[in-house]
């Protein structure tokens, strides 16, 4: 029977030890558990992640005053499924930057879990051969090409009614997710990236 050691530290900064039974978990069992966290965190206004090993371990992160999480490079290597949401102002579900799939393809966990306003997003590598530099470079430069021709369409124009430069300024918003996640959806094929969208 195999035994992992826990170390609990208790209020007086002593470290306590405890032998636990070791407890297999299949790749579908961490998923289910990943899934169940997206759920508590899709519609917070702060950034939220957890990372999962495979003896079922999750370690949880939140926004350090940036409007980011920080995962330790050590647990992301670790992770076997690295999950995180991204708020958005008017609620739109918003879906993998750039960033996200350079960690993926980097440090590669198994799959990547973006939750967001109702929908969960997933990644996996299936055979990429690009570098991971290359494809956030993509990404990234495709989402500043929306940006742009969304705020020449609906920002620019200095003679707006305040009224409407809301309005604008909300669909400049929403399409600039809209657009990039369709954009997401024909470029992942294209670099054997297994991309879903699915609703929680």
């Amino acid at each position: 029977m195999e035994y992992r050691l826990v170390i609990q530290i208790n209020l007086m900064n002593e470290y306590q030890y405890r032998m636990v039974k070791k407890t297999e978990f299949t790749y579908d069992d961490l998923r289910k558990i990943i899934l169940k966290k997206a759920k508590n965190i899709h519609t917070l206004s702060v950034e939220h992640g957890y990372t999962i090993e495979c003896d079922g371990e999750i370690y949880s992160y939140n926004d350090n005053d940036d409007g980011e999480i920080n995962i330790p490079i050590q647990k992301i290597k670790l992770a076997v499924i690295i999950l995180h949401n991204h708020p958005h102002e008017f609620k739109e579900p918003s879906t993998f930057s750039g960033a996200d799939v350079y960690n993926l393809l980097y440090y590669k966990p198994q799959e990547i879990v973006l939750c967001s306003y109702g929908m969960c997003f997933t990644m996996k590598d299936t055979g990429c051969t690009l570098l991971p530099s290359e494809v956030m470079h993509v990404l990234d430069k495709k989402y500043k090409e929306i940006t742009n021709q969304l705020f020449n369409k609906y920002i620019s124009n200095q003679n707006n009614t305040p009224r409407e430069m809301r309005e604008n300024y909300k669909r400049f918003k929403v399409e600039l997710e809209q657009e990039y996640r369709a954009f997401l959806r024909t470029y992942s094929k294209k670099v054997n990236l297994l991309y879903t969208e699915e609703k929680l």
